[in-house]
Parts: structure tokens; C-alpha cells; sequence
């Protein structure tokens, strides 16, 4: 059986929902620097590190954290879709992270990645499942289209995108207007 790299639901979110996810995101959190994590920085001779850097080679954006208890009504709804979504792959699902909001305005983007790669025989929890929805028009960006293994896929505001965490991704580099997006992640059991 062929199984579908993603999966999409048109108009899954109202632009009266999207909307809101913005201006709550905007106003109850800080917008950090959104980049790939490097190596830690060295902030003394000893060589201890209280943060990372930031591989801006790779990912430029504005990060707002969303908190599921805040959210659990959203969180709740997407749940409920993911577990129907899940019957075509069939993973070994536990819970949903907690999601982002991210503004990728004229010239960010997020070069090719994936949100897991294989860590057999873990005991943590891994993601394995990724969402986007897509939280404004397209008439208010250029560019900043979403590719999954190199398709790239045709979204507008509210529609959602599923698909397994291993697969390679990308955000096409904004060009004109910003681009909001929510973004978050299934967890599970360690891939077998």
C-alpha cells in the first residue's frame, strides 16, 4: 500500500482562529531568535557554556512558545484530528508536544532538515509526527513555501499539514510580506 508523504486538511483552523493564534502568541510570549542550535558557547576559561549558538546559516525566524495548558482547547482539537490522521502510517503516538508560532518575515526561511532522525534503542520519546498549519494568507507573503522531500505544497490560511518527523523539510525563503505558522510535533515511542 502507498502511503502519502503528507497529509492535508484544507481550512482546518478558521481565520478567526488563526488570527487569535497570532495575536495571543505575540502577546503572551517573547520572540526568541529562531535558529539550528551549534556548539555551546564558552563563556569562561574553564570552557562552561550557559548557551548555545545559533546557526543562522540554517534557520532565521522570530519563535513565539505556545504552552498546551494555555492552549488546551487548540491542542485538544489537533489531537483528536492527528489520531484519525495516524491510521495511515500507524505510529506508536503518545502525546503532543508542546507547539510554536513562527514569523518568518522578508528574508528568513529554514534550510532542509528533519525534526527526527533514527535514535534506535532510546529510551526517551521521539517525535514522530510533524504539523504546520498555516496561520495567514497567502496574499500576505511571497515565497516561504513549505517542501516535504522536495515537494513542495500548496497551503493557505487554516489548512494543516501532517507528516512523519524523519522526512527531510524546508521553508523556502520569504521574499516579500511575513509568513505565521504554527508548528508542532507528536511524540512517541523510539522508531523500531
Amino acid at each position: 500500500m502507498h502511503r502519502p508523504f503528507y497529509i492535508t486538511s484544507k481550512n482546518f483552523l478558521t481565520p478567526e482562529q488563526c488570527r487569535a493564534l497570532i495575536e495571543d502568541a505575540k502577546s503572551h510570549a517573547e520572540a526568541m531568535e529562531g535558529g539550528v542550535y551549534g556548539e555551546p558557547e564558552k563563556n569562561d576559561d574553564l570552557g562552561n557554556s550557559d548557551t548555545m549558538t545559533i546557526d543562522k546559516e540554517a534557520r532565521s525566524c522570530k519563535v513565539y512558545s505556545m504552552d498546551w495548558f494555555i492552549h488546551s482547547t487548540v491542542y485538544d482539537f489537533i489531537w483528536k484530528h492527528i489520531l484519525l490522521i495516524n491510521r495511515v502510517w500507524n505510529l506508536d503516538l503518545s502525546h503532543f508536544s508542546d507547539g510554536q508560532v513562527i514569523e518568518y518575515n522578508k528574508g528568513d526561511f529554514f534550510k532542509p532538515h528533519a525534526d527526527q532522525g533514527f535514535m534506535m534503542n532510546t529510551l526517551v520519546l521521539e517525535r514522530k509526527l510533524s504539523i504546520t498549519i498555516q496561520l495567514n494568507s497567502r496574499e500576505e507573503f511571497e515565497g516561504g513555501r513549505l517542501t516535504i522531500n522536495g515537494e513542495g505544497t500548496d497551503m493557505d490560511m487554516g489548512d494543516l499539514i501532517v507528516f512523519p518527523s524523519i522526512l527531510v523539510h524546508e521553508v523556502e525563503e520569504v521574499t516579500d510580506g511575513n509568513r505565521y505558522a504554527f508548528v508542532g510535533w507528536v511524540d512517541g515511542a523510539p522508531w523500531r
